[in-house]
């Protein structure tokens, strides 16, 4: 790519997928009139850069959900890589929200499943946790 101001541009597509014609356009239109009223080209290249490759969350010990979002060239670019932290205990108080159970988005049948899936979660813990203790107290009484 061509330099500007000394500074070296960085090619985000090849020349020959922005010629291709495959492009999205956005803008704004009026809705009284249809006419658009502001709108640019972008080459589908550029788009799919953005689009993340990889998705993975994860739930820590203290009832956190990390998830990250890891994008081909712009992780590369930038130093946020798309990095988000949300407690379960707020996620699960989101699902319950009044607006969601006004507007019908969750009924019974759903929150059944969900305090299921909580409860086998809940389970799993309480047996684990007996699991650690049983060990040390296992650890404390072996011959060493």
């Amino acid at each position: 790519m061509e330099r500007t101001h000394g500074t070296r541009l960085r090619t985000l597509c090849r020349p020959a997928d922005a010629a291709a014609g495959n492009a999205f356009h956005f803008g704004y239109r009026s809705p009284q009139t249809g006419t658009t009223l502001a709108a640019v080209r972008i080459p589908s290249c550029v788009v799919a850069e953005a689009i993340p490759l990889h998705l993975t969350a994860s739930l820590t010990s203290k009832g956190t959900i990390i998830s990250r979002a890891e994008v081909s060239r712009l992780s590369q670019m930038t130093s946020n890589n798309g990095f988000q932290e949300v407690p379960l205990a707020e996620l699960v108080e989101q699902v319950l929200a009044a607006d969601n159970l006004r507007r019908d988005e969750i009924g019974e049948p759903e929150l059944d499943a969900l305090l299921h899936v909580l409860e086998t979660s809940i389970q799993r813990v309480r047996a684990t946790i007996a699991l650690l203790k049983y060990r040390k107290l296992d650890d404390q009484y072996s011959p060493r």
